[in-house]
């Protein structure tokens, strides 16, 4: 079809041939995994057991603030 077109010298019809082959190739299936943006990785959830430094400050802090507050006269 495309040297039929390309014979005929018409490129009209070598365009529409063109855009044709695009469209079938911009339609064919694609593999949706390639398409994941997040990809999930196995990672421990051991963490979430274990009390860090920066969570026993926070506290500290929070009880610190809450007792500065408590001290101030009500007025």
């Amino acid at each position: 079809m495309r040297q039929a077109a390309l014979a005929e010298g018409s490129t009209g019809n070598l365009l529409r041939l063109s855009v044709a082959e695009r469209e079938r190739s911009r339609r064919r299936r694609r593999d949706p995994g390639r398409d994941e943006f997040f990809v999930p990785t196995p990672e421990s959830l051991k963490w979430l057991d274990s009390v860090t430094l920066p969570m026993i400050l926070t506290a500290a802090a929070v009880a610190l603030f809450t007792k500065l507050l408590m001290m101030l006269p009500a007025e």
